[in-house]
């Protein structure tokens, strides 16, 4: 069987090439890069994950949840790093959340999983934390403060032109609404960014792994997912990007 070829990201070993994700928190992985990882998979690479907490605002389910949504993207192990000792606090940056973690501790843990995994393309979020959640800022920084001799690493984003589409047509399904968290703009048009088209099975996957988090939020039609009377929270956002992108995905390069 044809193995398919991946001709929108690079692949520094072919097939043989090793990916490593690498998150705040569990959904970060699905929200930011889904398809993508799928797509990796799909072309016989080795896909990893690793969460810097548990997902502890949502229960003990969360790493159920994150275990199941990597199989579902194909990836051979979903890990959390370093457990119990950095917790998902929600927006919290008080002590012992990632946001208020030292950084050299961050870089000591993730160095661990980097010199396990030797990948050849590490993927985080970008700079902004594409939601703008403290969590995702501090391990932006982590990870390129630790990835060492990695070649090269990307770093999910979403389009400001995106962002703006997405806005509107939830506030035409939730008129008066709050749209999301106020922490999610995008990047310029003129950013220089790799641009993914996923196969439809990596779109699929990516779908499905939503669905395991948030039941309906990868499958469902957008207007069933928004509540007029009660705010649309990033997640459906994000849902909405997605489509405004065509469900294209954007990477910066480091």
């Amino acid at each position: 069987m044809m193995v398919p070829a991946l001709p929108e990201l690079p692949l520094p070993n072919g097939a043989r090439s090793r990916i490593a994700a690498i998150f705040a928190h569990p959904d970060d992985e699905s929200y930011f890069a889904g398809a993508t990882l799928a797509d990796y998979a799909r072309a016989g690479c080795e896909v990893r994950l690793a969460t810097l907490t548990g997902g502890e605002v949502f229960g003990p389910i969360r790493l159920r949840q994150y275990a199941l949504a990597g199989a579902a993207l194909g990836a051979s192990a979903a890990q959390l790093l370093r457990p119990g000792t950095w917790q998902d606090l929600g927006d919290s940056a008080s002590a012992g959340s990632l946001a208020a973690a030292p950084l050299a501790d961050l870089a000591d843990a993730i160095g661990d999983f980097v010199a396990e995994v030797s990948p050849d393309v590490v993927i985080i979020n970008d700079a902004d934390g594409v939601t703008g959640h403290p969590d995702h800022l501090r391990v932006h920084e982590a990870v390129l403060a630790a990835r060492g001799s990695v070649p090269l690493v990307l770093a999910g984003c979403v389009r400001a032109v995106d962002v703006e589409v997405a806005a509107a047509r939830l506030g035409e399904l939730a008129p008066g609404a709050k749209i999301g968290s106020g922490g999610i703009h995008g990047v310029p048009a003129d950013a220089d960014l790799i641009d993914v088209v996923p196969s439809l099975s990596a779109r699929r996957s990516r779908a499905a792994a939503l669905d395991l988090y948030h039941p309906g939020l990868g499958t469902s039609a957008l207007a069933d997912l928004v509540d007029p009377l009660a705010g649309v929270h990033d997640g459906v956002l994000l849902r909405a990007i997605a489509e405004a992108a065509g469900h294209r995905e954007f990477f910066r390069r480091f």
